[in-house]
């Protein structure tokens, strides 16, 4: 695959990371729900606050909660 390729692919595959994540936003859930649900795909805090308009603090502590939870 050569220079030109490889950039193709990745601005398609962002596209498709970028609707994916749109759906999940808009879904009826909780924001605990949904900073769940994208820190579970590998979405880093500072992004997911991004998309949420949320401080990066406020994601991490609700991150950390979670884990909390889990264990």
């Amino acid at each position: 695959m050569n220079e030109k390729q490889t950039k193709e692919l990745t601005e398609r595959l962002d596209i498709i990371i970028k609707l994916m994540v749109i759906r999940i936003i808009e879904e009826d859930i909780t924001i605990i729900t949904k900073i769940e649900k994208l820190n579970s795909v590998g979405i880093k805090p500072a992004q997911i606050g991004k998309l949420l308009g949320k401080p990066t603090n406020y994601i991490t502590a609700c991150i950390s909660r979670i884990n909390k939870k889990i264990k």
